[in-house]
């Protein structure tokens, strides 16, 4: 019974890895800009996207080394040749089963709290009186936490390669 949910634990690590370095780089990106690129780039905000740019356009270049690896295409060919359902029928498959349905509403109200979360939340504390400071921090705190838990996750899982380790 192990073995068969191999396939489906490495998916969700690939999806919270994913997950998680999507959520640090907005983060980093959202933090460090104004305090720290900048005041590199002499006040420049136009060399800031500049540099930005350039650091997109290098891992577009990894990205297109890594796929033009012969492995990568020997790998996209044979799943080509698979014969598959169309994409609408396994949809609707999907959409019949309740556990599905009832994940994907959840993500919609999710995706909403944390948008007002994220986007939002500065501009509500201060328009209710805070100063600029305190609404920035009052949304910090929830950065933080956000990143603890992913950290944290890592330790519930047994045997995770990337899990913390316990001296006894």
């Amino acid at each position: 019974m192990g073995e068969d949910r191999t396939p489906i634990a490495g998916w969700y690590w690939v999806g919270l890895g994913w997950f998680t370095f999507v959520s640090l780089g907005g983060i980093v990106a959202l933090t460090m800009t104004n305090s720290v690129a900048m005041p590199l780039a002499g006040g420049n905000w136009r060399l800031v996207f500049l540099a930005y740019a350039g650091f997109v356009a290098l891992a577009s270049t990894v990205w297109l080394l890594i796929s033009a690896h012969p492995a990568v295409r020997e790998s996209e060919s044979s799943l080509k040749e698979a014969k598959r359902q169309p994409q609408g029928a396994v949809f609707r498959e999907l959409l019949r089963v309740p556990a599905v349905r009832l994940i994907l509403l959840m993500s919609i109200g999710i995706f909403f709290f944390n948008h007002g979360l994220n986007n939002w939340l500065p501009e509500i504390l201060r328009s209710s009186g805070m100063s600029v400071e305190a609404a920035m921090q009052a949304d910090l705190g929830h950065t933080k936490r956000d990143v603890a838990h992913r950290v944290l996750m890592l330790e519930n899982v047994p045997d995770h390669p990337h899990r913390l380790r316990r001296r006894v």
